[in-house]
């Protein structure tokens, strides 16, 4: 993990940074688990998130096939469903210059 944030998004962490990381799932050897890790601060996950295109640039051959995503409830996934459901419901039945910039 430590890799990973130096080389691809230049964050440096310290040891008291990563509050908690560990697989998730049980292990096969022939499948590949999940890894959870939490940050003592919200500021990190922005900062690793809001930077995930240097990750897609990737040029470090260590972490092709790595991908990285949100760790969200069941709820939470659902209700971002149902908004971009309505967001792309709405941007339907508007017509006009408006349509253009519509985002979901």
């Amino acid at each position: 993990m430590k890799d990973l944030l130096d080389g691809i998004f230049n964050i440096d962490m310290q040891e008291g940074d990563i509050e908690k990381m560990y697989r998730l799932g049980q292990w096969r050897e022939d499948k590949a688990r999940p890894l959870l890790v939490g940050f003592k601060q919200y500021e990190h996950k922005e900062q690793i998130m809001s930077s995930l295109w240097k990750f897609k640039e990737n040029p470090i051959p260590k972490f092709q096939g790595v991908s990285l995503s949100h760790d969200l409830h069941p709820a939470e996934r659902l209700e971002i469903k149902n908004m971009v459901e309505d967001a792309k419901k709405k941007h339907l039945e508007e017509d006009g210059d408006s349509t253009e910039n519509y985002w979901w």
